[in-house]
Order: C-alpha cells, then structure tokens, then sequence
C-alpha cells in the first residue's frame, strides 16, 4: 500500500479568473430575497454570525454534505479549480497544515491555505499561505457568495446553511477567483461529515487522534476515527501522525476499502532531534532510506521553526513527507524555508519574554501535556502564574493534575463569551487536586481576571501561563494589548 513507483509531479488546472467565475442565474424566492448590504468581508463576517453553528446544533442535527454540495454547485463548483490537500486529526492539524501551506508557497505556488480558529481576526481562516489576501479581493469573493446564496431557492430543502458551511464556500471561492494553484484545508470539526469534505484532495494528512466534541464525534477513539478518516478518498495517499492503536486500526482499514496508499510517519523517519534554547526551536529530521518516501530525501532536513512547542518536530516532519512525496524533486533548503517560516498564532505564543507570558489554545489533555512540558524546559526549576479557562464539554477533571509540579498561583475564568463553560466545575476540580497548597481565583469575569493574572506575574516577575481554549488566548491578548502600559515594573 506504500508503493512510490507512480511518484509523479502534479500537473495543475487552468487558472481561473475573478470575472470567468460566472454568476448563477435563478429565479428569487417567492418569501422575498433579504437585502442585507454585503460590500466587505466585514459585512459578510457580520452577517454569518447570526447563523447557528454546527457545535450548537444537536446531534440529530448534523447536516449531510447534500447542502454543501448543492451550494457549492450553485457558486460552479470553485474548489475544483485549484490542488488541494485535506488535513484533518485533533491535535497539530492546524500546525501541519500551515508548515505545508508555507512549503509549497516556498516552491513558488500561488497557495491558499484554511485553517481555524481563528484568535484576533477572522480572516485569519482564509489566507495566502498565512497572508492576508487585500480588501477588495476579500470583498469580490464575500459579495459572490453572499448574493448566490441568498438568491439559490432550491436550497431551501436542505435547510439553512451553517455558519461554517458558508465560511468554506467563501474560502472555495476566494481561492478559485485569487488563482490558488494549491489550497490546503485544514477540517473544522470531525471529517466525514465536515462541510470541507466535498473537496477532491491529491492528499490526505491525519495528525493525532484524541478525545473531542464525543457529542458528536461519539466517546470512543474508535467511533472518533471513524469520523476523521472520513476524508480519506478511494486512491488518494494518506500520511499519517503517530496514532493510538484503534485509531491507526480503523485508518488503515479505510484505506484498504479505498484503495488508499498509507504512509506512516514512524515508517518513514528513524529519528528527530528537537531543541529549545533561548527561546528559539531547532529541529533535524533523519528519514529512512528504506521507505519509498524517505529516500526521496538526499539529506536529513535542518529548520528552525518559529512554533516553539516541542511536538511541532513531529508536525514538521510529516509535512517535509508530504511535500516530498508531491515533489520528489524539490530541495531540502526549500523545505526547510517553508517549516521556518510557517506560524500559529496561539499555539505555544511567546508575548514577551521578561517576565515570560505564553498563550497556547491547547485544550485536550494530550495538547496541554505537550505545552506544559515545552514550558517546563524553559522554566527548569521556576515556579509560575497558571490562568486556564475550558469549554463546559471539557473533561476538566482531568486537567489540574497536568499543572501540579510548579503552579504557585492560579486563576481560572472562562473563555469568553463565544463558548458555554462552567466556572464552578472548573474550580473544584482545581480545588480537588490542590487542596488549600496553592491560591485559587476565579470568576466569570474573564476580563477581571486576566488582568489580575497580568498584573501578578509583572509584580511578582512570574512566567505566566495563559492556556486551555483558543478563546482565551484570543482575550488575553486583547487586554494584553490594551493594558500592558499600565503593569508594574514594565
């Protein structure tokens, strides 16, 4: 299932331009068409919010890929106009998707990349390669979208489209109107039903699978895998992160139904060195000259990688396979540019370095273990200032021991507004595991304690750690913004 003897370049579709993308011409509803101004991706962003997302729809609720399909066709089908790779798992999806966008961006590829969530700008999700694309290129794609929609009756029998689902389709069309030679899409939640699966991928990365949304994916890895390696189509290579034994089980066994060559990143890499000093995380990548993929290989690949998490040398070596594995023929340096030059905003974020704030969206025990450990061995022997917050789905419980060993004060809130969390729950199960050794605040007031958070560890000359939800990251960073001016021995 592995064979390379068919390694080939890609050949590319024609480009495709702003103005021979065709607008659909149906017939308005009869209940009237909303004429809602939309001339900005502001606009457009605006009126999607008022659309219920899928995480707040029950399970019965979960749309099938009909309606996805059916607007797509009603925009003409704009993800079919560019290469595209689907990269799907819980943790490092988002990390690999952009270190591959940044490779072929690297190799000279007009690249779109989408990704979420996003921490402080929306657009964040829809990128060239991690690059805003310009106002009037973002308005051209959200007036498209939103008057097609808006004017497409027949889809009233699938019922409103999700606030997701019409993201994507901005993110289709933008990039088939910008000429994207190459989009790499990262999956928004699960796979197999996910509004990004209508897409036809040369390739499929799945990173670590974990525990996540069990009231839709369902509770067990199995059922969770099965829902993820939804994307895997019949002859499309998939490259694979290391996995819990049931999850590479039902991967594997996809991929033989489908006739899919399966690449395991243990296969194809014998060792990688990772190293954290001074804040700056160098990585060497050494592949198996055994395996088809890692002899393409003529040298071991030598980065410095601007995310600092340690896991990210794991993440940089599956999208070196990747990009290998397309472009047999493509140098080592141009890969090594691509991983250096790749970033997550909030994924192990260094603010500042004295004292040492950190902000990290991770928020399953696996992603949090990963952070606390990366922030350790900056820390060796320090104590620090720990501030979490966590969605009300989250196994909470299963969080405070992973802060044991250095906490010497903690403030807990919750993430926002954009997310239901239980603030009770969250502190007696930080309260359980620290009894009355370490000083606990907490409160709703997301703002209050932030700040509070702030103020201490700049009193005090205290690392903090700012960690457990996207949404928190993003919060932290505004009234970071806002009062930093303000704090003591600045």
């Amino acid at each position: 299932m592995s064979d390379l003897s068919n390694v080939h370049q890609f050949s590319f579709p024609a480009r495709i331009a702003a103005s021979s993308v065709p607008h659909i011409i149906v017939r308005p509803s009869a209940h009237g068409v909303s004429h809602i101004p939309v001339h900005s991706f502001q606009d457009f962003y605006a009126w999607v919010e008022r659309i219920r997302t899928l995480e707040k729809m029950p399970p019965s609720g979960t749309p099938p890929l009909h309606r996805m399909t059916a607007l797509a066709r009603a925009l003409c089908n704009p993800h079919n106009a560019y290469q595209s790779i689907h990269v799907a798992g819980t943790k490092g999806k988002g990390s690999s998707a952009r270190m591959l966008a940044a490779i072929l961006n690297e190799i000279g590829f007009n690249t779109g990349l989408y990704a979420s969530p996003h921490v402080m700008d929306p657009r964040e999700r829809i990128t060239r390669a991690g690059v805003f694309f310009s106002p009037a290129e973002y308005a051209s794609a959200c007036t498209h979208v939103y008057h097609t929609v808006k004017k497409t009756e027949n889809l009233r029998d699938y019922g409103q489209a999700t606030w997701f689902e019409l993201i994507t389709l901005l993110a289709f069309m933008l990039f088939a109107q910008q000429r994207m030679e190459w989009s790499v899409f990262e999956v928004g939640l699960g796979g197999r039903l996910d509004a990004t699966n209508i897409i036809c991928p040369s390739i499929c990365l799945l990173l670590p699978i974990e525990q996540e949304h069990t009231r839709i994916l369902g509770t067990r890895i199995k059922s969770i895998a099965k829902e993820k390696g939804g994307i895997i189509k019949p002859y499309t290579p998939i490259f694979c992160f290391d996995q819990p034994e049931d999850a590479l089980h039902v991967f594997k066994h996809i991929a033989r139904e489908k006739h899919a060559p399966f690449f395991y990143l243990p296969d194809m890499v014998t060792h990688i060195e990772s190293s954290i000093k001074h804040f700056t995380h160098t990585a060497t990548l050494s592949f198996n000259a055994a395996h088809p993929v890692g002899r393409l290989f003529a040298r071991n690949i030598h980065c410095t990688l601007a995310l600092c998490d340690i896991v990210q040398a794991k993440n940089a070596a599956l999208a070196a396979c990747a990009a290998k594995y397309l472009f047999p023929t493509v140098s080592e340096t141009l890969i090594e540019r691509g991983l250096s030059r790749a970033y997550v905003p909030a994924r192990f974020e260094i603010m500042q370095e004295d004292p040492l704030i950190v902000i990290d969206g991770a928020h399953t025990t696996q992603s949090i273990r990963c952070a606390c450990r990366t922030f350790s061995s900056l820390l060796p022997s320090a104590q620090y200032i720990l501030l979490f917050a966590c969605a009300a789905d989250k196994a909470v419980s299963q969080f405070p021991p992973l802060f044991s060993h250095a906490a010497s004060e903690i403030f807990l809130t919750i993430p926002g507004t954009s997310k239901h969390a239980d603030i009770q729950k969250t502190y007696h199960a930080f309260r359980t595991t620290f009894h009355q050794t370490v000083p606990i605040f907490w409160s709703e007031d997301f703002a209050s304690i932030i700040s509070r958070a702030l103020y201490a560890s700049f009193a005090q000359r205290k690392a903090l750690l700012a960690i457990g939800s996207f949404y928190l990251a993003a919060e932290v960073k505004r009234i970071y913004a806002r009062t930093c001016h303000t704090l003591p021995n600045r």
